[in-house]
């Protein structure tokens, strides 16, 4: 039998009103858990942002790899496999030690990116593969971060304001680091000592391995949010956020 909905009546609301209810102080404080978990995808993903516009044209023009098309379908391949994997071990394990699991391994592959580019005088198979295989785990584990944080906005979100909070999670999830973070990549790329001539025929500098080294550093903020996340897990208000499939019962039970 299919499950029946029950509908809910349409509350009167003002735009204005619900535009400013997710940036009010008293917001913030009644949902702080909420917006402590935000904040923590903002970091990861301005981290992200930092190299990600310029993924591509590092593998071209600083590593030298010209057919980068078969690596780097590869790299996302491989990469959304681990997240599936690691979702399915949301779904079984404490969250606690995922979140900050993932959030190491994220970093780290970043940081592996980074010693690749300044270790390897050229650019062979090895080093490709040894940088493919960073990449991998750095995307992979990014995405089971994601998993994990995502359930616990999916919990914490309160049912009378889903659509303001959808629009706040958008502030949070991509306006903010796709600002931040390009503006920071392009600013380390400024060092770059070497250029290339883009499509339209423009001299570009080349981006550097440092991007990857200035994204790790941004992404050591969000242990910061994250910490206060598991701290908040181990008390008796939220310890069922560490499991989402009784925390997310739970809720529906309320």
């Amino acid at each position: 039998m299919l499950v029946q909905d029950v509908p809910r009546q349409r509350a009167q609301t003002h735009y204005m009103k619900d535009l400013l209810y997710g940036f009010q102080l008293s917001t913030m404080k009644q949902h702080w858990l909420l917006y402590t978990v935000y904040m923590s995808i903002c970091i990861l993903g301005i981290a992200q942002q930092v190299f990600l516009p310029y993924f591509i044209i590092y593998f071209e023009f600083y590593l030298g790899i010209k057919d980068y098309a078969l690596l780097l379908a590869a790299i996302l391949i491989f990469a959304s496999l681990i997240s599936i994997l690691g979702g399915r071990l949301v779904d079984r394990f404490d969250k606690k030690g995922l979140l900050i699991g993932s959030i190491v391994v994220y970093l780290a592959g970043m940081m592996a990116i980074y010693l690749s580019g300044v270790g390897f005088k050229t650019f062979d198979l090895t080093a490709q593969l040894v940088t493919a295989g960073a990449a991998i785990i750095m995307m992979g584990s990014y995405l089971i971060s994601m998993v994990v944080l995502n359930s616990a906005g999916r919990d914490l979100l309160p049912v009378s304001h889903i659509g303001v909070f959808s629009g706040i999670r958008m502030f949070f999830f991509i306006m903010i680091p796709m600002v931040a973070g390009p503006f920071i990549g392009s600013a380390i790329i400024k060092s770059s000592d070497s250029t290339y001539t883009d499509a339209f025929g423009v001299i570009q500098s080349t981006p550097i391995p440092e991007i990857y080294l200035g994204g790790t550093l941004v992404g050591l903020l969000a242990f910061i949010p994250a910490g206060i996340i598991i701290k908040a897990m181990k008390s008796d208000r939220y310890k069922n956020l560490a499991q989402p499939g009784k925390a997310h019962e739970q809720k529906n039970h309320n």
